[in-house]
């Protein structure tokens, strides 16, 4: 069982979210190019509960994708080995217009561009932390 935590259930009382039975939670850690001013407090917390963690992103098609990752990446930071993969959350509000919505293509490229640097980022890191660089062959 898991949970989702952003901001307007963090103004609600989300810490409540905290003493329930999950296994995993999600933290909203940006949304667009704006960092979610609970994330840090929340990102703490599930650190020192047995659940595991992970970290979203509120992807907005009107900004630019790479410099959504970059961000997403800054803000959440080093993960732990047994954090969730980083995710988006990519919906109805993503789109800023009528006319963004009625260009399936587009918004297609503009998400596949967003998660393939994120993969990119996040994959290498995982493969090169796992090469020791000062073993002799």
């Amino acid at each position: 069982q898991g949970g989702m935590l952003f901001i307007r259930q963090a103004r609600k009382g989300g810490a409540n979210i905290f003493k329930m039975r999950i296994g995993n939670l999600f933290a909203r850690a940006a949304y667009g190019l704006k960092e979610d001013p609970t994330f840090k407090e929340n990102w703490q917390q599930m650190d020192t509960r047995p659940i595991i963690r992970g970290a979203y992103h509120f992807f907005l098609l009107r900004e630019d994708p790479i410099e959504q990752a970059r961000f997403f990446l800054q803000v959440i930071g080093q993960s732990r080995v047994n954090d969730l993969c980083p995710a988006v959350d990519f919906e109805e509000m993503s789109l800023s217009s009528e006319r963004e919505a009625s260009s399936t293509t587009a918004v297609q490229e503009k998400l596949f561009e967003y998660l393939n640097y994120l993969e990119l980022q996040v994959c290498f890191a995982a493969t090169t932390d796992d090469i020791d660089v000062n073993t002799s062959t």
